[in-house]
């Protein structure tokens, strides 16, 4: 007799991802969800045998899955928009060890279609000298127009912007941005003002704006010639706080705080190491990692480790509260997955490794809502197919 399952998912929200030293925001995105049905099959017992971006850096792989995983469709209303700039060009300008490297991560990540599921027609990636101001510009625009889901992750220096004694704007810092006085500054860097305007003002279903960076003029921030770092200024605690449901925004870390990389234990920027660990799964025990609990995972873990690795103090922020999905928790999803476990299951046994026995007592297990920890161990992937037939 054939079983349908029925699998609750929560649709992600586009993502800009932006790596430097700036400061997070949380907003609340709609939390729209999709319904999608996986019918299984039979269960008989076994008893036998877009325009391209010019000189694009090359993307780092993530560990390619077993050529027979069953992979889950892609997810056509979700966009990704990453970028990542080292700054190892300019003379001028304080180079940076691990944007380029953190952002093509988070990038293969989100489009992986075991993780986040963007289709790569719908993802940007900017790395370096491809990180201008005009095409980081072009890409950031796609943030209105965009109708699903949208993310969007910066990973460089961030500036401050100030009149007298206050802090009143600040900037993401392009790879081609002139910083001989602060007039020059502002017509060649993105304003977080104009950043945020984008993100009121989208069309999107969910927005999730990640940026680290910080804007003190110090750590992974600059001040142009003639300006002034925000010691003993006064910091406008309204700057990043986008209007609206379905908007979310994560900086690395307070206003007057630096954003930390780690070249000793992590060799990543302190805070996309944990955004990366979290959208992989390990903020969340279900199918889906969902925006509170990145977020809440980032800043738990972002906090302790820059005490222990630089004995600083650096807290993301967070503005907004949400509780749509931004990608899939892979591992967890192979063990609740009927389908794909079944699948996993049958071809350990086509290749000799389980026995009918086995197999169908497998089967009857995945029936349960509590598993063995052998069973939940082999399709996580934790332990191999042989140690599996062994052991179980």
């Amino acid at each position: 007799m054939a079983v349908s399952f029925r699998i609750k998912i929560v649709l992600l929200p586009a993502l800009l991802i932006i790596a430097g030293c700036s400061m997070y925001e949380f907003k609340d995105p709609t939390g729209a969800q999709l319904q999608v049905r996986y019918t299984s099959p039979q269960q008989e017992k076994i008893s036998a045998p877009k325009k391209k971006i010019k000189k694009r850096i090359e993307e780092e792989p993530v560990a390619a899955p077993p050529l027979d995983e069953k992979l889950p469709p892609s997810r056509p209303d979700t966009y990704a928009v990453v970028i990542g700039i080292d700054y190892k060009g300019r003379e001028d300008i304080p180079d940076l060890q691990y944007p380029s490297q953190d952002a093509k991560k988070i990038y293969n990540i989100l489009t992986d279609p075991r993780y986040g599921g963007v289709p790569k027609e719908n993802a940007v990636l900017l790395l370096n000298e491809n990180a201008t101001r005009n095409e980081m510009i072009s890409a950031l625009r796609k943030i209105k127009t965009w109708d699903g889901y949208v993310y969007v992750y910066y990973s460089g220096h961030g500036a401050p912007k100030t009149k007298g004694d206050k802090f009143i704007d600040a900037f993401l810092v392009p790879n081609d941005v002139v910083i001989s006085d602060p007039e020059a500054m502002e017509d060649t860097a993105i304003k977080i003002s104009y950043l945020q305007e984008l993100v009121e003002t989208s069309n999107a279903r969910g927005v999730m704006l990640a940026l680290d960076a910080c804007f003190s003029g110090g750590g992974k921030s600059i001040v142009p010639k003639g300006g002034k770092p925000l010691v003993g200024m006064l910091v406008n605690p309204e700057m990043l706080k986008p209007k609206g449901a379905g908007k979310v925004i994560i900086t690395s870390s307070a206003t007057n705080q630096q954003s930390w990389e780690d070249e000793t234990e992590l060799k990543s920027g302190i805070f996309s190491h944990y955004f990366l660990e979290g959208l992989k799964g390990k903020a969340s025990k279900d199918i889906w990692v969902k925006v509170d609990e990145l977020a809440e995972y980032v800043k738990d873990n972002v906090s302790k480790a820059a005490r222990k690795l630089k004995g600083q103090e650096q807290t993301p922020q967070i503005t907004g509260n949400a509780d749509f999905a931004v990608t899939r928790n892979w591992e967890r999803a192979k063990v609740m997955d009927i389908e794909i476990a079944r699948n996993k299951l049958k071809t350990a046994f086509e290749k000799g490794i389980i026995s009918a026995e086995q197999l169908n007592k497998a089967l009857d297990e995945l029936k349960t809502k509590k598993h063995s920890k052998t069973l939940d161990a082999f399709l996580e992937g934790k332990i191999e197919e042989k140690k599996f037939g062994e052991l179980y």
